[in-house]
């Protein structure tokens, strides 16, 4: 049964209003809440009858809000938000259903994710858990079009109405297989103009992380090959292609082992901060809680702001 706001008005139709401005168009919005195209208008017209007021302009498959639908946006935000807090009040943990899709950066992936979702479904049985890998400028992108409710990257989101906390970071060090080694065991700007570098690609924390330490020797490399696969670009690396710039507790058994090293550079490549983000218009009454649970569970948390 859908539920009412005050004066007889149905949140279903506030839901609808806003992920119809949200997503820019009726079919986007009918995927996202599961209904039929009619469905959506039947509910954007019943709201503006309400209302008294037109809500959208439309051009062909697309609607523009008007003046004053983005008037009430905020305010519909923030109704939905109380209704959401007032349906969690006095609810058992257990009685948490429905989904939550999360992503999350491949080095999370390749460390501790399957802590993070141990304890997710310890705490809530009946929660479903979907996860989409991806690099930071997707992770985003998938942020801010709603098509995942939180995720775990590589720096930071700069959305509004975004929550966002640190979760620690990882320092880089240039990595490369013994008998690619440099010489003098310097790895500086200069000394890797020429080299073969593999790096994560453009839009990835690690990418523009070792490009800036290269720019700022006033150094363009010229022999750059991308992948957007850590376990990918560590093969790579590992089967002598070429140099990347990777956390070394990714590596650790090979740094062990010898079959592959990392070399010291100056000056040195700057540390990445890893966050978890969501939008506080929308979220699910768990998401505080699933933060807290990742900042408890995170490999990266005991090593920010220190040198290793």
């Amino acid at each position: 049964m859908e539920s009412d706001c005050r004066d007889g008005m149905r949140s279903a139709n506030l839901e609808t209003f806003l992920w119809t401005v949200r997503l820019g168009s009726l079919s986007a919005a009918a995927e996202h809440l599961h209904l039929t195209q009619p469905a959506v208008t039947r509910r954007l017209q019943e709201l503006e009858r309400d209302l008294g007021v037109k809500l959208f302009r439309r051009s062909g498959r697309l609607v523009t809000p008007t003046n004053a639908a983005q008037a009430l946006l905020p305010k519909v935000e923030l109704v939905l938000r109380e209704i959401a807090a007032m349906r969690a009040t006095g609810q058992a943990v257990d009685e948490f259903r429905g989904r939550v899709r999360i992503g999350i950066a491949e080095l999370i992936g390749l460390t501790w994710l399957d802590r993070l979702l141990t304890r997710i479904e310890t705490t809530f049985p009946n929660l479903d858990v979907e996860i989409e890998v991806e690099v930071a400028s997707g992770l985003v992108e998938g942020l801010k079009r709603r098509r995942l409710d939180v995720v775990f990257l590589p720096g930071k989101t700069t959305i509004d109405g975004v929550a966002q906390e640190t979760i620690g970071s990882r320092s880089l060090r240039w990595i490369a297989r013994p008998d690619l080694a440099l010489p003098c065991g310097i790895c500086s700007p200069d000394i890797l103009r020429e080299m073969p570098i593999i790096l994560m690609p453009k839009g990835a924390e690690w990418y523009d992380l070792a490009m800036r330490w290269f720019a700022t020797a006033g150094v363009q490399p010229r022999r750059v090959r991308t992948c957007n696969s850590v376990s990918v670009q560590t093969s790579l690396v590992r089967k002598g292609l070429g140099f990347g710039a990777m956390p070394v507790d990714l590596i650790h058994d090979e740094l062990s082992n010898g079959s592959l090293v990392a070399l010291p550079g100056l000056p040195t490549l700057p540390r990445v901060i890893y966050s978890v983000a969501y939008m506080m218009s929308d979220a699910s009454p768990v998401m505080p809680q699933i933060v807290a649970i990742a900042k408890a569970e995170s490999q990266f948390v005991d090593n920010i702001d220190v040198e290793e």
